[in-house]
This record gives C-alpha cells, sequence and structure tokens, in this order.
C-alpha cells in the first residue's frame, strides 16, 4: 500500500443554547461581529439555507413531481484570514472553526473559542447551554489501489472476498458512549481512475448534553476526549 497522506481538514467546537433563555434577533450579527473584530474576525459572510420537499402526484394516472421550497433561519460565517479560523452563528447556535494548520485543541479553546464564548455573552446570549459538539475532519488522499480495509478499523477487506473493485464508498454510524454522549462516524470515498486518485473524508463528531449545575469547561474536554479517543482508535496505525 502507498503512503498515506492525509490532515486535519477541520477541528469544529460548537455550542447550543436554549432558545427560551436568550434573546436573539437580527441585531445580534452586527453586536456580535463588533466584539470579535478584536479577534481578527474581520471578514462576514451571511448564508440562508433553503431546504427543498419534493412529492410526486398522480395527474391523470401519471406521477408528477411537486416541491415546496422553504428557508431556514440566516447563519452569518465570520473568518479570521490571518490563522485560518471561523465561527459561524445562528439564533441559539455558536461553533468555533480551525482550518490547517491545526496547533491542538487547547490553543483552540484558549485563543478563540473561551474568549468568543465571552464575547457572546457580553451580548446577552450564551444562557443555558444545551449541548456541546466536538469534531474532527480528515481527509485521505490515496491511490486506487489503497484498501480503506487497510487504514480503518471498522470495514471489511472485500478483496479477501474476491469481490470486484473497490472505489466509492458512503458510510454513517451512531453510538453511545455515555448516558450524554453519542458519537457520529461518517466516511465517504470517491476513486477516480482517470485521475489516478481516491479520496476519503473521516468526520468524527461527538455530542454531549448538557445536565444540570453542567460544568462547562469540564463538558468542552470530555467531549473532546471522546472524540479523539474514538478517532484515534478508528485509524490502523
Amino acid at each position: 500500500m502507498s503512503t498515506v497522506k492525509h490532515q486535519l481538514s477541520e477541528v469544529l467546537c460548537g455550542f447550543w443554547f436554549k432558545p427560551e433563555s436568550n434573546s436573539w434577533d437580527s441585531t445580534c450579527f452586527g453586536k456580535f461581529y463588533d466584539k470579535i473584530l478584536k479577534l481578527g474576525f474581520s471578514e462576514k459572510q451571511e448564508q440562508k439555507a433553503v431546504q427543498i420537499k419534493m412529492e410526486f402526484r398522480a395527474i391523470e394516472g401519471v406521477p408528477a413531481p411537486a416541491s415546496e421550497m422553504t428557508e431556514s433561519d440566516i447563519r452569518m460565517i465570520f473568518r479570521n484570514p490571518k490563522n485560518n479560523s471561523a465561527i459561524i452563528l445562528s439564533a441559539n447556535y455558536l461553533s468555533f472553526h480551525k482550518l490547517p494548520p491545526y496547533n491542538g485543541w487547547d490553543p483552540l479553546i484558549s485563543d478563540i473559542v473561551n474568549p468568543g464564548l465571552a464575547m457572546y455573552r457580553e451580548i446577552g446570549l450564551g444562557n443555558d447551554l444545551v449541548q456541546v459538539q466536538s469534531l474532527y475532519l480528515n481527509r485521505y488522499n490515496l491511490k486506487p489501489e489503497d484498501k480503506l480495509s487497510e487504514i480503518f478499523n471498522f470495514l471489511p477487506a472485500t478483496d479477501s472476498f474476491g469481490i470486484g473493485f473497490e472505489q466509492n464508498l458512503v458510510f454513517q454510524s451512531q453510538y453511545e458512549l455515555s448516558p450524554n454522549i453519542t458519537v457520529n462516524l461518517k466516511l465517504n470515498c470517491n476513486t477516480n481512475i482517470l485521475l489516478n486518485e481516491k479520496v476519503a473524508f473521516l468526520e468524527c463528531a461527538s455530542f454531549a448534553k448538557a445536565m444540570e449545575k453542567v460544568d462547562e469547561t469540564k463538558l468542552i474536554k470530555e467531549v473532546h476526549d471522546k472524540t479523539n479517543l474514538v478517532f484515534n482508535n478508528i485509524i490502523k496505525k
């Protein structure tokens, strides 16, 4: 097998808060932006997700497509171009993202998450934490002949069955690690024979529910430690 080249493409730390405990409106985007400018988040981009629902109705016995389009809440992406990081803000949700180079979880928390959360609360938000998320997104640049079962512990070695040539893969699963922590795994892989490449993305995300009188610092560390534990154990050394 060729040498596996991979890197953490993105690391995320996210927070959800109770809607009834936070007075949210569109002016919060500007108030938060004014605060985080001092952290280097000088660029901003508005996004509005669109959901499309497809239905099929019979017209004279012939199925005809019908669609319904709805718009979800607006979210704002704030970027720090100097250290390649971002903050995403929407109603009752806040997440912190670090793109390469990633220098570790502790610098992410101390340099971005903690000061960002403090500024979020300075504008009157961040009351009654509901859930915390930690996520690793890893990219693997492979060759078409490389076998995913030689990289990841949870996949079958299809070549040993004599069944075809491994090309594309979509895998998703969820695991309960404790009463308040779950882990989601997603693996997507696409092979391009013409370009002689095979690219896989592994997403490992942990979600921790906040109990009453939660120690926020402890919960953040706990959810990251679970992500890190699963991530490192499903990858073959």
